[in-house]
């Protein structure tokens, strides 16, 4: 971004007390704000942290510190990945690796806990785990050794 595309940046924003820079031009509805440069229109945020450190880092993504997406100050982005972003964030996988106790209370650390689907970060209690798989065990009727008779035509 050149003097004069930063000078039509700053006017679009104002300074508040808490440090933000808060994007008063064109927005999403999602808060983020877009910034006309050189024929293209990307996120108000990208853009002024590109001016102010240089390009982002792929695969890195920017994250809100401050938590406003309307905020446009470099200071307040980081980059960082897309898992990290994910858990600082308010999702459902943030909120489940925020848990330290199982729905039944046990404790979901160490031995007793089971990450049983990596990929989305998912995690279990190995003790409802084991009592869950003795109820299903219970539940099946008696097999007649492991392989299945063969029914005669």
């Amino acid at each position: 971004m050149n003097r004069e595309d930063y000078e039509r940046f700053a006017e679009k924003f104002e300074i508040r007390a808490d440090g933000c820079w808060h994007w008063l031009a064109c927005k999403d509805k999602d808060g983020y704000g877009h910034f006309g440069l050189s024929g293209k229109v990307p996120l108000a945020h990208r853009a002024s942290y590109e001016h102010q450190y240089g390009k982002i880092p792929y695969p890195l993504e920017l994250d809100h510190l401050c938590e406003q997406t309307e905020c446009v100050n470099p200071c307040h982005l980081e980059a960082i990945t897309r898992k990290e972003h994910l858990l600082r964030g308010r999702t459902f996988a943030a909120a489940n690796q925020a848990k330290a106790h199982c729905l039944r209370g046990h404790e979901l650390s160490g031995s007793n806990l089971v990450p049983y689907d990596l990929k989305r970060g998912a995690r279990a209690c190995r003790t409802c785990k084991r009592e869950k798989d003795r109820l299903y065990q219970l539940s099946q009727p008696e097999q007649k050794g492991s392989i299945p008779e063969r029914v005669p035509r």
